[in-house]
């Protein structure tokens, strides 16, 4: 089984302390099977695997496991949906599968209210563990809705866990939650929660439904900052442990102000667990060590109980998904909906329009890989389409918002004075809109804020007196996305309702979908070579041996899809009528990738693992590159002979400090070991040994800063080595400010089961082909 190294992992405690096993789940979003109900294959997560990993855990640990929950898990999944909105079920298969479970402590998510406060009080009636939350209060009263923290007993130790909800909850689920409960900023009653927390147990936790740091998603003020976890590192009372949610983020293991914030995978596709040390001082037991560890549950059994229980809920909902509402003539995609107007896209809007009666329509492109047709269309395509609970409103908008609307959403492209083209990381797909009812040009080639160079309505130019009603998502009417001009937008009297009930009635009164009614174009991006460009970011094309040699400029940044969306899928590269012959290669050179220091190959390494496990610094040393790639055509075979290593990738958070110490051993010969990705190194090959970096910033000229949390990532063969830390023969040593050998082995690592071979495989397919190698300077002798 998979979690067996952590089991034999955990060792026995010495006989003067206590060991607690503490388990964590987040965000899983009603995933409670290990099904994928929009892809029709199995997921590689579930609850249902969660406790094939807790029952070994509570056999081999009995009394010593805690298991607890940081919000969202009653929304996101088909399933979910089916049981949240379509028909009622108690206790809700979500709800069930976490008593079957046996969590100790579950706190509040945003998204737990989506299906209104009826079924989300049913759930709580119906759960069997409590639901704990210090700043979501009743009102009038204004009293706590629920308990603020829960106290559990292990052995001789009192654990107490608290629930905190993101404040931004009053901006998503505020026509849900008015007049019934209020969402308090996390910093009002902080210091006193934790202080009553800590006279009443020892080991105290918190469950943070909100990052850890950052801006916030939305721009309303008074409502207080989305998140706020971080403030717990300098409250007057802290915690001893902080587990995050909210972000789908990346696991994250940091520490700051001796507090220690752990944030699990989400989906219900990892677990995070952490084995707490304690000893008894005074009367009271103390953590004194605290190790984490990120568990994919990919290779996880499902445990047979749990699959029982959930079987039946299981049919209904594959049941559901497949009833067929009509059908299509042609085929509708979303592949290329983010660079050019579709009809699938087109259809979304008319039904909004239609539902609405407004004169315009707005709509995110959630999955890339949405489509149906041709043939017959099933609920299961149209929740593909609208994966999230999400209701459509319509406002009225002046033609002077509409302009800055519109000038907002032209900042999800990057695009500079090269004519380079690439997605802008910092906005999520999620807060791109395509309007429809307009007709307008988005051009690249002018700066962010002025690229919105052709508006009419009607044939006419929009001028900022003119009104219009737009139909559009309640989270985009709040603002969300940094819509500031949107958030006061007053409504207008229209219906609406939610997004998949809409577009499930729009199909079935149409009956018959055919692409070519909803044809035409109502907004394009220019230059037409921006457009190109724009369209290859999301959509590659069938790659022939005749086109290898054309020149095809790469991005300046690479496409990276943002953290999965509520009940969404990742985006991802789109292959178009590509058949097994296409594919069977990686990708096309422009030249050979030769292996050595400050070469190709290298360079292409260490960028294929930052983008692997989404970190800032890649490393690699240069021993651990192979055989050169050709130009032309590159297979499967050369690629695994170029990264010949069959380790596995190792992820760890460190902090600016520390991340300064170990480009200091980089070069601490006087010539560098290792490859980098994400920074630029200056140094002095002169200098004084661990005294030679002369300046280090990342790639998009921000400087390292010293206490900043920071992801490295090097492959599992350097930390057997640990050859990054002992150069030369010279060992480091700590008063010379950089890190000793072997202390990696007090960094938390996350361990991921790629092979260097299909990071680079994977890097090299999503790039725009015939592949232009890197060949920027990274580490630079100065002179």
């Amino acid at each position: 089984m998979a979690f067996l190294p952590l089991l034999a992992a955990l060792a026995l405690p010495p006989a003067d302390t206590v060991r607690l096993v503490l388990a964590a789940t987040t965000d899983i979003h009603g995933h409670a099977t290990d099904w994928d109900y929009l892809r029709n294959a199995p997921w590689p997560g579930g609850l249902v695997r969660v406790a094939g990993v807790l029952d070994s855990l509570r056999e081999r640990y009995p009394g010593q496991v805690v298991l607890v929950d940081a919000g969202d898990c009653l929304q996101g999944d088909p399933l979910a949906a089916y049981f949240g909105r379509v028909v009622e079920r108690r206790p809700h298969p979500v709800v069930d599968a976490m008593n079957a479970l046996g969590y100790d402590a579950v706190a509040i998510g945003d998204h737990d209210f989506d299906f209104g406060l009826d079924r989300f009080q049913q759930a709580v009636a119906d759960a069997g563990f409590p639901w704990v939350s210090a700043n979501l209060r009743v009102l009038p009263e204004d009293t706590l809705a629920f308990p603020p923290y829960t106290v559990i007993q292990r052995g001789p130790v009192k654990i107490a866990v608290a629930g905190l909800l993101t404040p931004g909850t009053m901006v998503w689920q505020r026509d849900r939650l008015r007049g019934r409960y209020r969402v308090d900023r996390i910093e009002r009653d902080l210091d006193r929660v934790v202080g009553d927390m800590r006279r009443d147990a020892d080991l105290v936790i918190v469950l943070s439904h909100g990052g850890l740091g950052g801006p916030s998603s939305y721009d309303t003020t008074g409502v207080g900052e989305e998140h706020g976890a971080r403030r717990f590192a300098t409250a007057a009372n802290r915690p001893d442990l902080v587990v995050l949610g909210h972000t789908h983020g990346e696991f994250a293991d940091t520490a700051l102000g001796g507090v220690r914030f752990v944030r699990p995978g989400p989906f219900a596709q990892a677990l995070a667990v952490i084995e707490v040390w304690l000893v008894e001082r005074e009367g009271k037991w103390r953590p004194v060590r605290m190790t984490v560890q990120s568990l994919s549950l990919a290779e996880t059994r499902p445990a047979a109980r749990v699959a029982r229980r959930l079987a039946e809920p299981h049919r209904l909902t594959l049941g559901w998904l497949s009833t067929v509402i009509g059908e299509a003539r042609g085929r509708f995609t979303a592949a290329a909906a983010r660079a050019e107007d579709t009809p699938l896209v087109r259809l979304v809007q008319d039904a909004f329009r239609r539902a609405t009666g407004a004169e315009l329509a707005a709509t995110p492109v959630y999955d890339l890989g949405t489509a149906f047709g041709p043939g017959e269309i099933r609920i299961g395509d149209v929740f593909r389409l609208a994966p999230t609970e999400e209701q459509v409103r319509a406002v009225r908008l002046s033609g002077e918002d509409l302009r800055a609307y519109l000038e907002q959403n032209a900042w999800y492209y990057y695009a500079d004075s090269s004519g380079r083209v690439a997605v802008n990381r910092h906005v999520p797909a999620a807060w791109y809109d395509l309007v429809a009812g307009v007709e307008y040009t988005m051009d690249l080639s002018r700066p962010p804020d002025a690229r919105i160079t052709r508006l009419l309505f009607r044939g006419r130019p929009v001028v900022e007196t003119d009104t219009f009603t737009l139909a559009l998502t309640e989270s985009r009417h709040q603002g969300v996305g940094r819509y500031a001009m949107l958030a006061g937008a007053p409504l207008a009297p229209a219906r609406g309702g939610p997004i998949r009930d809409l577009l499930i009635a729009e199909i079935q009164r149409r009956r018959v979908l055919d692409p070519n009614e909803f044809g035409g174009v109502s907004w394009r991006i220019e230059p037409e070579d921006a457009a190109r460009k724009a369209r290859a970011l999301f959509v590659r094309e069938p790659v022939r041996e005749a086109q290898a040699a054309e020149p095809v400029p790469a991005p300046l940044v690479l496409p990276v899809a943002p953290a999965r969306r509520e009940g969404g899928e990742p985006d991802s590269v789109v292959w178009v009528g590509a058949d097994s012959t296409v594919q069977r290669p990686v990708a096309h050179l422009r030249q050979p990738a030769e292996p050595g220091a400050g070469r190709a190959l290298a360079r292409l390494l260490a960028d294929a693992f930052r983008t692997a496990l989404r970190a800032d610094v890649a490393l690699l040393t240069f021993a651990e590159v192979g055989a050169p790639l050709p130009a032309g055509r590159v297979t499967v075979r050369e690629v695994e002979a170029a990264a010949a290593g069959t380790e596995g990738l190792v992820a760890f958070t460190v902090t600016g400090e520390e991340l300064r110490a170990i480009l200091e051993n980089v070069v601490a010969t006087g010539q560098p070991c290792c490859e980098l990705s994400g920074l630029r190194v200056r140094y002095d090959p002169r200098g004084k040994p661990f005294d030679r970096v002369r300046e280090a910033r990342f790639t998009n000229g921000r400087d390292i800063a010293r206490t900043q949390p920071y992801r490295l990532v090097i492959s599992s063969r350097l930390v057997a080595a640990d050859s990054v830390f002992v150069l030369g023969g010279t060992r480091c040593r700590p008063e010379q400010g950089c890190a000793e050998p072997g202390s990696l082995a007090r960094w938390t690592a996350v361990w991921s089961p790629k092979r260097p071979a299909e990071a680079l495989a994977d890097y090299l397919r999503a790039l725009p082909q015939p592949v232009a190698l890197p060949d920027d300077p990274r580490l630079t002798p100065s002179r």
